[in-house]
């Protein structure tokens, strides 16, 4: 984690930045609020995902380290999580 965090896509002129990585490894290192953190995580159904054993213990400990991280420097988080995962993520508020 020593070198600078490079964004994705950016977009200055409407104050768009994207970020592409493992968010465990990328919120840490982003000194800033954001408006939104929109992702996509495993779903723990066995697939290959390189470094990540996508197994329902690994997601739950995902979805329980993820949450508090995202909302401590995102105003709105927003992540596709599959049906059979809906209860392992707190429930959504503030619609």
């Amino acid at each position: 984690m020593g070198h600078a965090l490079q964004p994705y896509w950016e977009d200055e002129e409407h104050g768009l930045t994207i970020y592409h990585g493992d968010c465990l490894e990328v919120m840490p290192r982003l000194d800033r609020r954001f408006d939104l953190c929109l992702t996509d995580p495993p779903y723990g159904i066995g697939l290959e995902y390189g470094g990540f054993a996508d197994t329902k213990d690994n997601v739950c400990r995902l979805a329980q380290q993820f949450v508090p991280r995202a909302q401590a420097i995102c105003n709105r988080v927003m992540t596709t999580l599959g049906q059979s995962n809906i209860y392992n993520y707190p429930p959504p508020h503030g619609y």
